[in-house]
């Protein structure tokens, strides 16, 4: 998908994922901590190996369950968090132009 989006000269924007870490649900197993370890090693990797612009999400989401709907989507709060920190990092890093 990366080789296809360069190609046709797309940006491409990879980011890490999160969820709520509580302590009953998904992320209270190990294998699901671990693969999400891994699936965010991955696309830290993919973006060093293809110098493509990397959102670190699962380090700045903070780690507040009042932000989840479920150990793995947000809530109308998280959204807006989580739409906010995108746009943060895409503004910062100038990944969009500004036609106005």
């Amino acid at each position: 998908m990366i080789a296809i989006a360069k190609m046709q000269k797309i940006q491409v924007m990879l980011a890490t994922w999160t969820g709520a870490l509580s302590e009953t649900g998904f992320f209270s197993t190990s294998y699901w901590r671990l693969g999400i370890r891994e699936h965010n090693a991955i696309i830290r990797d993919l973006s060093s190996l293809y110098q493509m612009p990397m959102f670190d999400f699962s380090s700045v989401m903070p780690d507040d369950n009042a932000l989840w709907y479920d150990d793995i989507h947000v809530n109308s709060d998280g959204a807006k968090l989580k739409a906010q920190l995108f746009a943060e990092f895409i503004h910062k890093n100038k990944l969009i132009e500004n036609d106005q």
